[in-house]
């Protein structure tokens, strides 16, 4: 630990005892192009001024405390998810935190030094400092105008002597790779206050119908997540959060119907509702079915089968349709159990009708098909190149010296990520492509990047690793060495990406100047265009020897 330094500012006395947080990345010192443009000025001067703000002394948990806290988390403990809100506690977890991660301490948006700005802002488990969370707001990573928008949020807050307690870090998110953590973060909190509520409801059955009700959990689950990993257009920049959006709604949909059946609302449908309602999903299910892609659409995985526009697929329709099936006769079941009197056909006609609900936006509609969406490329700093050129990355489609057509940022576990190495695979298997792999999807993609790169093979690990790609546990085929890990180049990497874009895949290309620009997604239109632009540009792309 390095020696205690002392600073009284505005008659309070700060120590800076956290060399996590003092030593973190601050936004006052991003040097990138983008952090020079003159609409950030404002924000890099207030995190200038605040810079060496550290939280006081006696917020500091103490080293049995500190032995205590080890694995904590912070989020848990604020949020309450899981658990009862411990704000003091979760203050104690988040200086933990941000003094074990050193230069990553910025790098974790529900732990460490962005949980403390909260706390700080909202003074819920500190006493409130609407500078110090500015100060430490600044030591946050994410995309500039996040930043931005984040430490003049907190500064007019400080003006307005404001005293509320919701200020949160998904606030002034503006990034579809925020987005979606900020989606996990909200589903994690109401997933935890749905099992506390179910689980009440559980003790209250009879053996016979908790038996039943957990095969129906089961089966809701699986529903829930099939539909969210099929039933969803993953080719966004939001893409998550769509994901988890669709799951929660499905799993908001089948509370609500046990709400109401618990309350003995029962529906009054009869065999003829169910037998009409059922006749309709067929319909339906038939007209999907029969829909064909777009002459020049693909879909995951190089098939022919997609719907227009979107990730969703026949086959991935399909999978969902026998959860859902599996799902209605486990309500049916149960029903039988809990609700004896409740005709099981009066149930289906209900399920067959949210059914339908879920299926009915697949179809065509009556309007024209819309023009293929333009593809936007967005230019990088200037620094973009050194940093590229220094991570490590795997040239697939030619020998390892061979010039790649574009560069792609990837997570070896991210199902937007394998999905477009597919699409490669199948209609571009010899375009020259430097993939750059980076850490954030799961707790392993860090382990698996590290092997990848350094394999006696990289480009035969890469393909092993998409190729028997797992949809349904979101997760690629490549088992990590132990003790692999990424080493600091990938992580400057990893940092970098959340200021240019903030998701995976990038793709990235030489410009005719000799600028980087990048774009991102996995359809085939957003790869012809890449493979388009870097056609039109004959510099090559630097990169390192790997």
């Amino acid at each position: 630990m390095r020696p205690t330094s002392h600073r009284v500012i505005g008659g309070a006395m700060w120590l800076c005892l956290l060399p996590g947080i003092a030593s973190a990345w601050n936004w006052a010192d991003d040097d990138s192009r983008i952090a020079q443009k003159p609409q950030f000025a404002q924000s890099r001067a207030v995190c200038r001024r605040l810079k060496d703000l550290e939280p006081p002394a006696a917020d500091r948990p103490d080293a049995k405390t500190r032995k205590a806290l080890a694995g904590c988390d912070a989020a848990a403990l604020y949020y309450g998810i899981g658990e009862p809100r411990q704000p003091e506690r979760a203050r104690q977890c988040a200086l933990v935190q941000a003094a074990g991660a050193g230069d990553d301490a910025g790098d974790q948006p529900f732990a460490g030094i962005s949980l403390l700005m909260m706390i700080y802002a909202n003074g819920m488990g500190a006493r409130r400092d609407l500078n110090l969370a500015t100060a430490l707001a600044c030591r946050v990573h994410g995309a500039p105008a996040e930043l931005d928008g984040r430490v003049l949020h907190l500064q007019k807050l400080a003006a307005e002597h404001w005293r509320g307690h919701d200020f949160d870090y998904c606030d002034d998110i503006t990034s579809g790779f925020a987005g979606g953590l900020c989606a996990a973060r909200d589903a994690s909190i109401e997933s935890a206050k749905r099992e506390l509520r179910i689980e009440r409801l559980a003790t209250t059955m009879s053996p016979p119908a908790r038996s039943a009700f957990s095969t129906l959990r089961h089966a809701e689950q699986t529903y829930a997540r099939t539909s969210g990993d099929n039933e969803v257009d993953l080719s966004g920049t939001a893409r998550a959060a769509f994901e988890i959006e669709q799951e929660q709604h499905l799993r908001q949909v089948f509370e609500h119907l046990l709400d109401r059946l618990e309350k003995e609302r029962w529906p009054t449908d009869k065999a003829a509702d169910y037998t009409a309602a059922d006749k309709q999903l067929n319909a339906v299910y038939a007209r999907i079915m029969a829909m064909h892609a777009a002459p020049d659409e693909r879909g995951p995985y190089g098939s022919a089968d997609s719907l227009p526009w979107t990730t969703v697929t026949h086959a991935g329709i399909r999978k969902t349709e026998r959860a859902w099936l599996h799902y209605r006769e486990a309500w049916v079941a149960f029903a039988a159990q809990r609700y004896p009197g409740l005709p099981a056909d009066a149930l289906r006609a209900v399920l067959t009708r949210q059914r339908i609900d879920e299926l009915t936006p697949f179809l065509p509609k009556p309007k024209p098909k819309p023009a293929r969406p333009a593809v936007t490329f967005h230019a990088l700093p200037a620094d973009a190149a050194s940093v590229l050129a220094a991570a490590g990355g795997i040239v697939t489609g030619g020998d390892a010296g061979a010039t790649p057509l574009f560069q792609v940022i990837f997570d070896p576990n991210a199902p937007s990520d394998a999905e477009l190495w597919r699409h490669l695979h199948a209609d571009h298997p010899d375009a020259v492509v430097r993939w750059l792999p980076v850490a954030y999807f799961n707790a392993d993609s860090g382990p698996m990047a590290a092997t990848m790169l350094a394999a006696a093979d990289p480009a035969a690990a890469l393909d092993a690793n998409f190729r028997h790609y797992d949809r349904q546990t979101r997760h690629g085929a490549l088992a990590p060495e132990r003790g692999a890990r990424l080493g600091a180049a990938q992580k400057r990497l990893l940092k970098a990406m959340s200021h240019w874009g903030g998701y995976t895949p990038m793709l990235i290309v030489t410009d005719a100047d000799g600028t980087l620009s990048q774009t991102g997604g996995a359809n085939a239109y957003i790869i012809d265009a890449a493979i388009a632009r870097a056609r039109g540009t004959p510099r090559e792309i630097p990169h390192a020897s790997n």
